[in-house]
């Protein structure tokens, strides 16, 4: 009980930890969830698939083998193209983790609820042992009643 509590407690508290952990994984890996455009591409048309993404206002993001991201080309200097990157990447951190602090919160009041009812057991379990002096009032009516 105490491990769920605990763990639900950590990640409570260290939750916005948590989102930019979770944001920075989806941003490592570009999605098109994401507001990435990701082409699958080949050493013949490379060349071409970059020249069209161009013309069509995107800009190279990060190239991998067998596969492009880009990005929006940014319309002036102030703008920030991975900005709704950010803000999608976020978004999504911050409901999957809320999911998961959900989840901590039912596994620790399941280990409570289960630990009451254990408790309840075992009071009701004392509550049917007899008390010493009833088995001494016994023992002494016994002894008594062979006497006469």
């Amino acid at each position: 009980m105490s491990k769920a509590e605990s763990e639900y407690q950590d990640a409570v508290e260290s939750r916005q930890q948590l989102i930019n952990q979770k944001a920075a994984e989806y941003q490592a890996n570009p999605s098109e969830r994401h507001g990435f455009i990701v082409k699958q591409v080949y050493p013949t048309n490379q060349q071409q698939i970059i020249e069209s993404m161009a013309d069509s206002g995107y800009m190279v993001h990060r190239m991998g083998i067998g596969v492009i991201s880009f990005i929006r080309v940014p319309k002036n200097a102030k703008d920030n193209p991975l900005q709704e990157i950010t803000d999608k990447a976020t978004a999504e951190a911050e409901s999957t983790i809320d999911k998961m602090i959900e989840r901590l919160k039912v596994k620790a009041s399941e280990a409570v609820h289960q630990r009451n009812k254990i408790v309840i057991e075992a009071r009701k379990a004392l509550d049917s042992v007899k008390d010493f002096t009833d088995y001494l009032n016994l023992i002494v009516t016994d002894t008594e009643e062979v006497n006469e």
